[in-house]
């Protein structure tokens, strides 16, 4: 499960926010679930940045978006 931040705001009192980065030794695998599209992993020791382009079929799939 998917859990979002909330924050305050200044026109809605309350509202939900994107996860922070995950920050991690390794780079993403295709069973890394349980995150919304668009999140991005950062490969700290590499410095290579990914986005979860989607889920389907039990499987992640990470695009690298750094060259």
């Amino acid at each position: 499960m998917v859990k979002l931040n909330q924050t305050y705001g200044l026109e809605t009192p309350i509202q939900n926010s994107y996860p922070l980065p995950i920050i991690s030794e390794r780079a993403p695998t295709t069973s890394d679930l349980g995150r919304l599209p668009g999140q991005i992993w950062i490969h700290k020791p590499a410095g290579d940045i990914y986005m979860l382009v989607q889920v389907g079929s039990g499987l992640a799939d990470w695009k690298q978006i750094t060259p």
